[in-house]
Formats: structure tokens, C-alpha cells, sequence
């Protein structure tokens, strides 16, 4: 050891001045405490006198301050100044210099600098200047600085791993202490190569045998190698650490990886179980776990085991270990798991997991091979093969190309190769790489082969069972010999067994859940499959597991709550929305709950999913039929039928559905659409007949079929029946399909189908009891074998009620029998109908007919009780009030029509309808009764009674042709509506029938009724025929009804005879022999004997009370004569009398007559406007008025134009007469488009009369006029206006031809040709002239016309430029000729238009003054004035004749508000300087 003295005199000045020069300026650069300043201060003048010793000891002393302060500027001294101290210590004091040493390297760690320290460190153990002790120590801090970080580690690798190895040789180092740096140095050299490690463990485990590291080293490092057939050493060493420490966490996963290796799958899983237990975050026990999992086809925990095996690679820091290896071989795992279970989402993810893992250059074949397998799980076969060829281009191991073999055989398989797939397995299996797979696959194909492949034991259930013992933890291979044993062996309990086997393995399975299910159904251990389908949805996510839930909802289906069943397939829509076979289970569901509407729209929605949508539509048609929209069924049922022609369901429905809409046909009295849809039903069920003839329900339906129609008469049934319904007639139909039966027939028919149905069901009492029905009807529709037919009714009924004696509608069937004719046993009926009324409290049926038993039996009072409990059962019943309408009948009861009445108000019965109607017409005939009291007010005007009794006894003769009494009745109301020829019709039928019989009092009153009604008809030779075939007519009607027929016959002289012989031969009442005399002096005219006419006219107005009949006949005589004394006597005795609303009305046209004739319309508009304001109600009065108007004061059109508007607000409903007239009123009054209101022109009414009465040729004239009126006002007319003219006058002129001199007729005529004329059509309108008066018989005034019009034509046609001057002469001597207002206005027009002013002022001036004038002239006249003065030389003139014409127009009580008059006068007034 070196003292201070002699140090410090062999120490140089400068080394003494470098460090205390860093403490200095530390110094500087931070504030020191008094101390470090006074020990500073002392350093510097020690140097300063050279005094170096004490400098030297003030430095060391400044050191040790600055130690203590720790600054940032103090430790960057210090780190200067150490090693310039150790510099000036080296050599002279080696244990100051190591301690300077030292604290350098405290200082350096202290700062972070590790890199610097091992350096120091390095430079310090090189420097010889330590003892050995102290060099291994510095050893020691070398390791364990360098082995602390990855980085330094790196750097300082050799000089690290010699150091170890010196620390380990070296004989200073304690034991403890090499066993830890041991482990430090294997630690250093595991990412080394592994034989390096291993030695090292084994020389470690020599020098250490009590210590389990090296070997747990090495145990780990075995687990790194992987399933692939492990080493002794690998054993060995496991041995050693079992033996060494028991409980290490390494030895369970290295027990699984030797099992795993031997293929112990399962004791592996729990042996890695166990251990990762112990330690988690070793991912290779993940790893191994995850390959047992795969291995034992455990594919969800395969995912689990794959997911926390990924997370502890993450964290996993054992040297050496490839973690990017590790992952793929995780990833792998997770695809081969995903593509095992199978699924769109399974496959998806499997794809996504090997094509993420392709993206790695450096893709081994086994990655590849799975990508292979992950294409074809998700039907990529091209992507599939593609890569198969790939792989096969490289360089393949064995296995690896086994493996390849394998995918390409799926390949094949799955494109249907069989062959070739088989054979692709086939090598496979005979190599020594055989494997399970291979072998399940190789039985798959023979499967698929069928046939002998299939049944053959030695092919498909060899390979399926060797499959299974080789892996028999594969699901797939137990569900394939589940379907053998089940569709091959038919051994249900094995094949059960398999799936249940096949279901345990793969719980995930639909298929092997859905076939163990089905097993379980089938075997009838449905509460098993219950349980198992509520296991699966109980643990399911919402949208998976629908075969569970499917089959779940058809049990509960079937066996429990459609509501449940509702829930379970909705559930199984989550997962699959597209899936047709559910919605259809729903539809089914919402069916049985009652749910129509929710189940329509679900059928409706498996339609739109495409495919067959044979059920859908045949249940929405089910569905429709069930909500009696029978209709819209049938329909539906057709477009199943016209999708499958042949689906029995579907003809069977349609066949319900027409026999339902028959029931309801024959409710509503549609008797012809009953039989047709009868027929329809027969046919359409006669085919599923022949389709499957086993069923009873179908010939069930046929015997209904056909007894159906049994109310209807016979003449309305004729029914086609298929021949397959008539066997015995198949010879006879020579070529036919069908036949065509009548009632009785057709009942027949329905007995043999309800006999063929009780062959296939002989204990059903329905059918018993239908078949027994059946003969009733037949019984009811043969009189001949009436007796007979009703025993069978009998008998059958009886074998009913022995099959099932508490069905009441039995009991009351037979009650009904019984009371029939054929048997009469009115004890046993009643008896039945009692039995019924027990079983059933509320047998309203019964109730009824036992009171019609006790009123046909005269017990009206318990028949009474009897119908009093029907109706308080149920009022809407009719036949129990109609026994109550009977009784009161039968007592003398008020009430009896008001009960009647009643009856037909519930429903259509035959009994209440010809009550009814009895009892209206016994009312109507009843000549005491008065007709303006309360009661008949009520029954017979207020409550519609004939109307409605018509209604129903229409109903009724429509159903039956066959009762005289009915049809007279049915006339009789028929008649009082005034439907006469309906009521001809009646009474005709009526009279064809009582002709056959022997009751010659009823045919005489049909024939009177009869003769009556075709009376009305103006059919009266027929009439006066059938009253001449009366036996007798002794009552005055009959007589005055044949006087009538006589007199409108035309046979006068027998009519005067008749009624003659009444005045003479009976005691009639005065009033009477005032009609007969005025009856007589009609006739009288009628023969030509005015003035005997005159004569019992006047005897007949002597009579008191008056005929006014005779009166009013008395007062046209009088007009007829001319005679205005005779004519105003007869109106003042008529304005005497009260008269109806009808009196009023004649009485006003007759007055309205007697001035016309005077000479006076003026007055007969003025007495028609007084009975205007004195009954303005009445509607005809105002339409005679315009009548009046338009015939007489033809210039007050507009008024009665105003007056036909009137009169369609007052009527109710437009006649013929009504519609004519308003037209012609409109057309008068020049009611054209543009002048008026477009709704109130005369086009508009001419069309509205047309519209409602096309048959009337005089409202196309009207039409046609307004057309051509209103085409001339509007200037030229276009192509479409000229050809609707000309169709309209070609119809008019073609139609005219059958109705000769009608005045409109005459008017229209004459119209076409001023048309033809107007648009030049000269040689049309020569030869329309030219037929009109060869084939027409037309007046003076009409002839005349027409041959103008033609001379008119021709003078045209030679000269077109008739305006010119010299042409206008031949013109107008033509027009000469005929002087008519028409002409001199056209002549008019002709000049002005060729110049000639004066001459059309003169034409115009003498058409004024002419018996036709009107306004029109005037106006004419007065623009023609106005236009001359504009052009004129001498305004003046035609000035004044403007005003004259004005003035004139003025007095004419021209309309002043028109447009075109007050136009008109203001061009005047403005010619004349008039501004205001």
C-alpha cells in the first residue's frame, strides 16, 4: 500500500490541476455550502504556492462534498474528476485507486450509462491493478449488468458467455453462487442452439443433480418440439423431473404431450388440463389441449383453447421460441376445428383464417392443404382444384401428399365424380398414412353410389364402422351409419342409437339433432324428443339452432299449444328468414290458433320466396273459405289447380267451396247459380274421386252434393255428372264424358255416394243419418215409390241413432220422418222430437216442428206453447213464426199480416211469402176497407206490401213453377206495381197449369186475370179469346173488362152491346150508369154517330154524380166540334168537381185548348201560368206550358226552356217525354256552346236524352239538330265534328225509313239536306233528295222544301262562283219560287256576299215580313246596316235603316243583355257619335 507522503511527492503539478479544474468549475456552476467553499479556497492556494500535497487533500475532501450533494453538475464532475484521481492513484495506491474504482462505476449505473460501466468494468478486470477476489466480484457485475438488457446482451454476447464461463471455472466462486449463474448462463444460451443448451443442462445437472432446473429446461425444450413421435431423451428427462420435484407444472404437459403422442386423446386432455391449471400462461399446453380438442372433435372448445393459447404466446418469454410459428399452428388448428363444424359462418371464417395466413411468403404445404379444405367447405371447387395443382407442382412429403390425395378426392366427390373420388380414397386407405377420414370418406362415396354400393355391407358399412373404431369421436361417421341402419338394415333402435351417438359427439350438428329427433318422434318417445329440442333452444342464441326450434314448434303442433308452436317457428325464421318449409309451419300455426288474417299473410309470404307455392296457395284459399270468403277461395283454389291439376286437397276444397256458395245461392234464392255451382262442385270432386277413391270424406262430399238441390223444382235442375260417377252408363255415353241428370237422378246419384263413403266408414252415424235424408227427398220427388223411399229414410235414420243415440239432430231427423206421409206415426214423432229437446235444451229445430206437429194435428193451444219457446230460443228463427202467423190465421187474429210480414222481413221461406201475399191481396180486394185509414196507410203504403210481398212471391215461383195459386198471386201484385207483361207472363203460366185440372172456377178467374192483363198489353183480340173461353161470366167486371177488350179491338157494335145489355140487364149504381152511358158515347164516336156520341155524353153529364170521364170526353168533343159554348160549359162543371192532382192537370190542357182554338195563345199561356203559381208542385203542368210555348209562341223559347229546368227538379226521375221536350226547349231557344252554360245546352240535353232513351229516333233528330246548330254558329268544322254530323244524320236518315211522317222526323230530314247543302256536298244532297221524295209520303210544305233544296244543289254544282252577279239570277229564280222565311234569308246571304247590298236588305225586309220571322232576321238586317255605313258613301242612309231595324228588334222585346245585341248597339251609337 502506497502512503500519502510519498504519493504526493512524486505527484506531477499538472495531474494534481486537471481534477481540482472540474471541481472548480462544478463549482461555478452550483451554489456549495460554506464548507466546499472554504475547502475550494484552500485547494487554489495551495496550487497556487505549489504546495500539491495539500491541494491533493483538499480535492479528495471536495470529492467527498460533492458526493454528498448528488447535482446534476456534481455527478458530471465527479465523473470526470474519477477517473483522472484513478489516473494519478494507478500505480502508487491500489486500494485508493480501486475505491476511486468502484465509485466510478456506482457513479456510471447510477447515471444509466450501462454500456460505459461494462467498459469500466471490462478495463477495470484488464487492468492487473485487483486481486482475484476482486476480479471475480467485478465478473459477477459484469454478468449481471450485460444479461439484464436484450440489447447489451446482443453487444456483449461472447464477452458475456466467456465471462460465464470464467464465473463457472473459476475455484473462488462459492457453490450457491455457480449454480445461480448456472442458470443464468443456460438462461443467456437458450436462443442458442438447442444441443448447446441441452449439454450445458446435462453438465449443469452433473455439477447440480439435486437441482430440477437443467432438467425443466430441458422438459420444455422437448414440449417445443411437437407431436411428431418424441425422443428417449424427451422420456427420460421427464423421469428425472417427476423424480427431482413432483409437483413441477412442466410435467403434466409434458405427460400430455406423450399421450397426445401415443393418441391418447384423453388422458392427454386432462393431463394438460391439469397443468394449465398450474401455470396458464404456457402456451404450449394451449397448444397440445387444442390438438386433443381437434383430435376429439371438440370444435367450440378447440376456439377457446385457441383464443387464451394466443394471449399467453403474447405474454410467453422463453428464449427461443418462434412465436410466429406458434401462432399459424394455432390459426391452423382454429380452421381445421371451424371447417369440421360446418356452416356458411364456420366455412366463411375458416377461409378468412388460411387466406390471412397465405399472405406469409414462406406458406408451408400443410397451410396450403387446409386453404384446399377451406375452399371446399365453402364451394369454391375452381379456387379449390387450382390449388391443388399448385401444391402438387412443388415438392411434397409422403403424408403431405396423401393429404392432397384426400382433398382432391373431396374435390371430385363434391362435383359429383364418385368414381373418381373413390379411387382417390382408395389409394389413400391402402397406403400406411391410412387415417379415419379417409376412410369415412371412402364410405360417404359408397352412400352416394346407392345401390348395391350402399347395401353392400362389405363397401359402405365396413368403411363407416372401420371409420368409427378408428375415430370414434367423429359425429359424421355415427350419423352415416345411423342412416344406414335406418334406410338399409331398417333397424330403427340402431340406427337410433348412432344418431343419438352422432348427436353426442357434435352437439353442434343440425343434421344428427333433426335425425335423432325424428328417431325419437318416430319411436313415440316424444317427451325425449321434447326434452332434447328444449335442451338445444334453451342454450341456443337468438337466430341459431332452427332445426331445434322447428321441430320443437311441430311438436307443440301437434301435441300442445299453437301459441308455443307460434313462438318455436318464429324463432326458427330468425335463423333463416328465407326459409319456406317454416313459414309454412307458421301459416299451419296461426291456422290452428284461429289467426287467419296473420296466417294469410304468412302463406303470402312463402309465395314470394319462390318455388313451389302449390300449399301456400292452397291453404290462403283454405284460409278464405274458412272467413266465408268463398268467392276470392275459389279462385285461389283455380290457380292451385292450374299449378297441380291433380292435388287431391285442393279439388276437395274447391268442391266445399262451391257447395258452401250453393248453400249460400239457395239462401238468397239464386236458385240458376246454385245448380251451377253444384255442378261445378261434382265435377271438380269427381276427379279427386278417381284420384283417391279411398277417402270417405270425398264421397261424403259428393252425397251432398248431390241432395242439395232438393228444394228446387225439377225443371230447374239439369246438372253434367262425369261418367266416373256412372259406371253402368259408360257404354251408353258413345264418346261422352258426362251425362246430364235431372232431381231425381241427381238424388240418386247422392244415395249411391253416401253408400260408397259408408263402405269405407260403416259405423259413421252422420252418414247413416245423411243417407236417410237423402230417401226423404227422393221420397218427397216420387210419388210412386213415396212409401218405400221413406222406410229406407227410416231405417237409416234408426241406424244412426243406434251408433250414437245422444245426438239430438238424429232424434229430430227421424220426428220428421215420421210425420210424414209415407209413414204417419205421429206418437213415435212425437216421442223423437221430445228425445231431441232432452238431449238438447236449446233445440229451437225441435221446439218448432213438434208445434207443427200439434198444429197440424188441431192442438193450436200446445202448439202455440211449442213455437213460443222456439222464439224465445231464438227470435231470428222463421219457421216458429210462422207457425204463430198460422195460429193467428187460423183464430182470426189482427195480427196474422203483421206476423206474415215479420216473416218475410227474418228470411225467404215459401210458407211465410204466399202468407204474406195472401194476405196483401186479400187486403187490396177488400172494397170495405177504407184506403185512407191509419191500417191500410200502414200495412199496404208505408210498409212497401206489394212490393214486397212481388219480391217474395217472386222468390218463390222461381223456385217452384209448379202452384197455380202462387202464380196468380204473383200476377195480381205484378199488376198492381203496372209490370204488365211480367204479369201476363204469370197469368199465362197459371192458366197452362189449371188447364190440366178439373177445378174449372180457378181456371175461369185465371182466365179473367189473364184477359185483363193482356188488355193492358193492348193485346185485346187474345184478350177478348180468353174471355170467350170462360165458362161463365156473370159478375160486372168480368163484363166490363170484355166491353173494353171489344171496344180497343176495334169491334164496336158487340162492345155497345155489351155494355147495353150490363145497363139493361143489371141494377148498377148511378155513378155507374154514368160511366156505361159515357162509355156508350165513346163508342158512339168511335162508329162515326157524333151526335149520338153528343147525346150519351150529355145523358151522362146529367147523371149525379158525374162521370168525369164522360166530361172530360164531353169537352174534347166540344173542342172537336169547335163548339166554345159546349167546350167552356163542360170545363166550368169539371172545375167544379174535386178532382186529383191528374183532374187538374187535364183541366188546365183543356182550357189551355179552348184558346188555342179561340184564336188566343197569349191567354192559354196566361190560364197555364195561372195553374203554374196555383199548384207549383206539379211537375206536368210546367212541361205542358213549354209545350204550349215552343207549338204556339215559338219567340219566348228561352221561357220554356226555364220551364223545363224547373220540371227536372221537380221529378224524381226523368221520362222519355221529359228528356225530349227539355232538349227541343234548349234547341229553340239557341242554347249552343258558348251562349250559355255548357251543362245547360242543347247538345248536353240532346245527349242526356239520347243516353237514357236510345230507342226513341226523335231524340237523335234533336241531337242531330243541335249538332248542326251549333256547327254553323261556330264557323268551319273540323274533320272529327264533320264526321260525328254525318254518322249522327246517316243514323237518323237509315231509322227514319221505319217511321214515316213524324213531324221531328220530317224536320230531321230536311236538316241533312240544308247540311249537305251547307258543306257543298251537291251531289249527295241531289240524291238523299232524290229518295225522300220517291219513298216518302211527306206533306205539301215538306215536298216543296226538299225539291228547293235539291234545285238549290244543282244550280250550285254548275255555277261555284255563285256570288258573282251573273250567277245570282239563275239563284234567284229558283228561290222565287218558293218565298219561305229559309229561303229569302239564304238568298240574302247570297247577294251580300256577291256585293249586292240593296237586293239582301230587300230579302232580308221581306223574311221578316213573313209568318216565320224572328229575331234572327231583325239582327241580320241591322248588322247588315252597320257594315254598309262603315263602307258606304252615303252613312246617313243606312244609318236611319239601322235604327229602324233596332227599334224594331226593340218592340219585338228582343233579349237587350245578349252579347250580341248589346255589341250591336254600341257600334251603333259610336257610328252616330253617341259616346255615352
Amino acid at each position: 500500500m502506497y502512503h500519502l507522503s510519498t504519493m504526493s511527492r512524486n505527484i506531477p503539478t499538472r495531474e494534481v490541476e486537471v481534477p481540482i479544474s472540474y471541481l472548480v468549475m462544478a463549482a461555478g456552476k452550483s451554489s456549495l455550502t460554506k464548507e466546499a467553499r472554504t475547502a475550494l479556497k484552500a485547494a487554489k492556494e495551495a496550487i497556487k504556492n505549489k504546495e500539491f500535497k495539500e491541494a491533493l487533500k483538499q480535492c479528495k475532501g471536495l470529492c467527498s462534498l460533492y458526493e454528498k450533494t448528488q447535482t446534476a453538475e456534481h455527478k458530471a464532475a465527479l465523473e470526470e474528476a474519477y477517473p483522472q484521481l484513478m489516473k494519478i492513484l494507478e500505480g502508487k495506491d491500489a486500494a485508493k485507486w480501486i475505491k476511486f474504482a468502484k465509485k466510478l462505476l456506482q457513479l456510471l449505473l447510477k447515471n444509466g450509462r450501462k454500456e460505459k460501466t461494462l467498459a469500466e468494468l471490462d478495463r477495470i478486470i484488464q487492468s492487473g491493478h485487483c486481486d482475484v477476489r476482486t476480479v471475480l466480484e467485478l465478473q459477477m457485475q459484469y454478468v449481471n449488468i450485460a444479461i439484464g438488457e436484450e440489447k447489451l446482451r446482443g453487444a456483449f454476447q461472447e464477452k458475456v458467455e466467456a465471462t460465464f464461463k470464467s464465473i463457472l471455472t473459476s475455484d473462488l466462486a462459492k457453490r450457491d453462487e455457480k449454480r445461480s449463474y448456472f442458470k443464468e448462463y443456460i438462461t443467456f444460451i437458450l436462443n442458442r442452439d438447442t444441443e448447446m443448451v441441452k449439454e450445458e443442462c446435462a453438465r449443469m445437472h452433473e455439477d447440480h443433480p439435486s437441482d430440477p432446473y437443467p432438467i425443466a429446461v430441458m422438459v420444455e425444450l422437448n414440449l417445443q418440439q411437437g407431436t411428431d413421435g418424441p425422443s428417449d431423451d424427451t422420456f427420460i428427462a421427464l423421469e428425472k423431473l417427476r423424480a427431482l420435484d413432483p409437483t413441477h407444472h412442466l410435467i403434466d404437459l409434458a405427460e400430455g404431450q406423450t399421450k397426445l403422442s401415443r393418441k391418447n386423446y384423453q388422458e392427454a386432455k386432462e393431463a394438460l388440463t391439469r397443468g394449465i391449471e398450474n401455470v396458464s400462461s404456457n402456451p404450449l399446453g394451449w397448444l397440445y389441449k387444442a390438438h386433443c380438442h381437434v383430435k376429439l372433435h371438440e370444435n367450440k372448445l378447440v376456439e377457446v383453447s385457441v383464443l387464451q393459447g394466443l394471449r399467453a404466446l403474447r405474454a410467453y418469454s422463453f428464449p427461443g421460441v418462434n412465436k410466429g410459428n406458434l401462432e399459424q399452428q394455432f390459426l391452423l388448428l382454429q380452421s381445421t376445428a371451424l371447417i369440421d363444424s360446418g356452416g356458411a359462418t364456420n366455412s366463411a371464417k375458416a377461409l378468412e383464417i388460411t387466406e390471412r395466413l397465405l399472405k406469409n411468403k414462406q406458406a408451408s404445404s400443410d397451410l396450403k392443404i387446409a386453404h384446399v379444405g377451406a375452399l371446399l367447405q365453402n364451394g369454391q371447387l375452381d379456387r379449390a382444384k387450382a390449388f391443388i395443382s399448385e401444391i402438387a407442382a412443388g415438392s411434397l412429403t409422403p403424408r403431405e401428399h396423401l393429404e392432397l390425395k384426400v382433398r382432391g378426392g373431396q374435390v371430385a366427390f363434391t362435383e359429383g365424380r364418385l368414381s373418381a373420388a373413390l379411387e382417390c380414397f382408395q389409394q389413400v386407405s391402402s397406403s400406411d398414412a391410412v387415417s379415419a377420414l379417409t376412410v369415412y370418406w371412402q364410405g360417404r362415396v359408397y352412400w352416394e353410389m346407392g345401390g348395391d354400393a350402399r347395401s353392400d355391407k362389405t363397401k359402405c358399412f365396413d368403411c363407416l364402422k372401420k371409420a368409427a373404431s378408428m375415430d370414434p369421436h367423429h359425429s359424421e361417421t355415427f350419423l352415416y351409419l345411423g342412416y344406414f341402419f335406418l334406410k338399409v338394415a331398417g333397424d330403427s333402435n340402431k340406427s337410433m342409437q348412432c344418431f343419438k351417438k352422432s348427436y353426442h359427439l357434435n352437439p353442434d350438428s343440425e343434421e344428427a339433432g333433426s335425425m335423432l329427433g325424428d328417431s325419437l318422434i318416430a319411436s313415440g318417445q316424444q317427451d325425449i324428443a321434447f326434452e332434447l329440442y328444449n335442451s338445444v333452444t334453451c342454450k341456443a342464441a337468438a337466430g341459431t339452432a332452427k332445426w331445434a326450434w322447428l321441430r320443437l314448434g311441430l311438436y307443440h303442433f301437434k301435441f300442445g299449444d299453437p301459441t308455443d308452436a307460434i313462438n318455436c317457428f318464429q324463432s326458427a325464421l330468425r335463423a333463416d328468414p328465407t326459409d319456406k318449409q317454416c313459414w309454412e309451419c307458421l301459416g299451419d300455426a296461426y291456422m290452428k290458433r284461429g289467426s287467419y288474417t296473420a296466417a294469410m299473410k304468412t302463406f303470402t309470404r312463402g309465395i314470394e320466396l319462390g318455388g313451389s307455392t302449390t300449399y301456400c296457395q292452397y291453404q290462403i284459399a283454405s284460409i278464405k273459405k274458412l272467413l266465408g270468403l268463398y268467392s276470392e277461395a275459389l279462385t285461389d283454389y283455380e290457380e292451385v289447380l292450374a299449378e297441380a291439376e291433380d292435388y287431391v286437397p285442393a279439388l276437395k276444397g274447391q268442391g266445399e267451396t262451391s257447395v258452401w256458395l250453393a248453400r249460400i245461392s239457395l239462401a238468397e234464392f239464386f236458385n240458376g247459380r246454385a245448380v251451377d255451382y253444384i255442378s261445378r262442385a261434382i265435377n271438380t270432386v269427381a276427379r279427386a274421386s278417381v284420384l283417391r277413391p279411398d277417402l270417405c270424406s270425398i264421397w261424403s262430399l259428393l252425397g251432398t252434393a248431390c241432395s242439395l238441390l232438393h228444394p228446387l223444382d225439377s225443371e230447374l235442375i239439369r246438372v253434367n255428372v262425369p261418367a266416373s260417377l256412372l259406371p253402368s252408363m259408360k257404354s251408353s255415353l258413345a264418346g261422352g264424358d258426362s251425362r246430364v241428370l235431372g232431381k231425381s237422378e241427381l238424388l240418386a246419384l247422392g244415395a249411391k255416394c253416401y253408400t260408397r263413403a259408408l263402405q269405407l266408414q260403416p259405423e259413421s252415424g252422420r252418414l247413416w243419418c245423411d243417407l236417410g235424408v237423402n230417401y226423404f227427398h227422393q221420397s218427397q220427388n216420387s210419388k210412386d215409390n213415396e212409401a218405400m223411399l221413406v222406410a229406407k229414410a227410416f231405417q237409416c235414420i234408426y241406424k244412426a241413432i243406434s251408433l250414437d243415440s245422444s245426438n239430438y239432430q238424429y232424434w229430430n231427423t227421424l220426428g220428421v220422418v215420421c210425420c210424414s206421409n209415407g209413414i204417419k206415426r205421429p206418437s213415435l214423432a212425437q216421442h223423437c222430437f221430445i228425445k231431441s229437446i232432452q238431449l238438447e235444451k236449446n233445440n229451437v229445430v225441435a221446439w218448432t216442428n213438434l208445434g207443427v206437429l200439434y198444429l197440424t194435428n188441431s192442438d193450436i193451444k200446445l202448439a202455440h206453447q211449442a213455437f213460443k219457446v222456439s222464439q224465445s230460443l231464438e227470435p231470428s228463427y222463421v219457421q216458429c213464426w210462422i207457425g204463430q202467423a198460422i195460429i193467428a190465421e187460423s183464430v182470426g187474429s189482427d195480427e196474422a199480416m203483421d206476423l206474415f210480414r215479420h216473416t218475410t222481413e227474418l228470411k225467404t221461406h215459401n210458407e211465410g211469402s204466399i202468407g204474406y201475399a195472401h194476405w196483401v191481396c186479400q187486403t187490396l180486394l177488400d172494397s170495405s176497407l177504407d184506403q185512407t185509414s191509419q191500417l191500410y196507410l200502414y200495412n199496404i203504403l208505408q210498409m212497401n206490401a206489394v212490393q214486397q210481398a212481388y219480391i217474395a212471391m217472386e222468390k218463390h215461383n222461381d223456385r217452384s213453377h209448379s202452384e197455380p195459386s202462387v202464380l196468380m198471386l204473383q200476377g195480381l201484385l205484378l199488376e198492381r206495381q203496372g209490370l204488365n207483361l211480367s204479369a201476363r207472363k204469370a197469368y199465362k203460366r197459371c192458366v197452362a197449369l189449371l188447364e190440366v185440372t178439373e177445378d174449372k172456377e180457378k181456371l175461369d178467374a185465371a182466365r179473367v186475370n189473364y184477359a185483363r192483363c193482356l188488355s193492358s198489353c193492348e193485346n185485346s183480340e187474345e184478350a177478348v179469346k180468353q174471355y170467350e173461353a170462360t165458362s161463365s161470366m156473370t159478375d160486372s167486371a168480368s163484363l166490363f173488362g170484355y166491353a173494353l177488350c171489344l171496344y180497343k179491338a176495334g169491334n164496336y157494335q158487340k162492345c155497345s152491346q155489351v155494355y147495353e145489355s150490363i145497363l139493361e140487364s143489371c141494377h148498377q149504381s148511378s155513378e155507374d150508369e154514368a160511366h156505361i152511358l159515357a162509355a156508350l158515347g165513346m163508342v158512339a164516336y168511335r162508329c162515326g154517330d157524333v151526335p149520338q156520341a153528343k147525346t150519351m155524353l150529355f145523358k151522362s153529364s146529367q147523371k149525379s154524380p158525374q162521370s168525369e170521364p164522360g166530361l172530360k170526353a164531353l169537352c174534347a168533343l166540344g173542342i172537336g166540334l169547335k163548339d166554345p159554348t159546349l167546350t167552356q160549359a163542360v170545363i166550368t162543371e169539371l172545375g167544379k168537381m174535386s178532382c186529383l192532382e191528374s183532374g187538374v192537370y187535364h183541366l188546365a190542357l183543356l182550357t189551355c185548348a179552348l184558346f188555342v182554338m179561340q184564336g188566343q195563345p197569349k191567354k192559354a199561356l196566361k190560364s197555364m201560368a195561372a195553374h203554374i203559381h196555383r199548384y207549383p208542385w206539379l211537375s206536368n203542368i210546367r212541361q205542358a206550358t213549354a209545350e204550349v210555348i215552343i207549338s204556339e209562341l215559338p219567340q219566348l223559347a228561352e221561357v220554356a226552356a226555364i220551364l223545363m229546368q224547373s220540371v227536372l227538379q221537380l221529378q224524381k226521375s226523368l221520362s222519355v217525354t221529359t228528356a225530349r221536350m227539355q232538349s227541343l226547349s234548349d234547341l229553340a231557344a239557341g242554347r249552343f256552346t258558348g251562349t250559355t252554360n255548357r251543362k245547360q245546352s242543347c247538345i248536353s240535353s240532346a245527349q242526356r236524352a239520347v243516353f237514357l232513351f236510345p230507342d226513341d229516333l226523335r231524340n237523335w233528330s234533336l241531337l242531330t239538330g243541335a249538332l248542326v246548330g251549333d256547327a254553323l254558329l261556330h264557323g268551319p268544322v273540323g274533320p272529327g265534328k264533320k264526321e260525328q254530323l254525318d254518322r249522327c244524320l246517316s243514323f237518323v236518315n237509315q231509322q227514319a225509313k221505319a217511321v214515316k211522317n213524324d213531324p221531328l222526323e220530317q224536320w230531321s230530314v230536311v236538316l241533312s239536306l240544308w247540311w249537305n247543302l251547307y258543306q257543298c256536298q251537291y251531289d249527295q244532297c241531289i240524291g238523299l233528295a232524290k229518295t225522300y221524295s220517291e219513298w216518302c209520303n211527306y206533306p205539301e210544305d215538306i215536298v216543296r222544301e226538299i225539291e228547293l233544296i235539291s234545285r238549290l244543289a244543282e244550280v250550285l254544282k254548275l255555277n261555284r262562283r255563285y256570288w258573282e252577279v251573273e250567277n245570282l239570277q239563275g239563284l234567284k229564280m229558283v228561290v222565287a219560287e218558293s218565298l219561305s222565311n229559309a229561303t229569302l234569308q239564304f238568298l240574302g246571304t247570297l247577294y251580300l256576299r256577291g256585293g249586292l247590298t240593296q237586293a239582301a236588305t230587300h230579302c232580308y225586309r221581306q223574311a221578316r215580313m213573313g209568318p216565320e220571322a224572328n229575331h234572327a232576321d231583325l239582327l241580320k238586317l241591322f248588322k247588315l246596316a252597320l257594315d254598309v255605313t262603315l263602307v258606304s258613301d252615303k252613312p246617313e242612309e243606312w244609318l236611319k235603316k239601322a235604327n229602324e231595324a233596332f227599334s224594331e228588334a226593340s218592340r219585338k222585346r228582343v233579349n237587350r243583355s245578349s252579347v250580341c245585341v248589346s255589341l250591336l248597339q254600341g257600334i251603333l251609337k259610336q257610328l252616330e257619335d253617341n259616346q255615352r
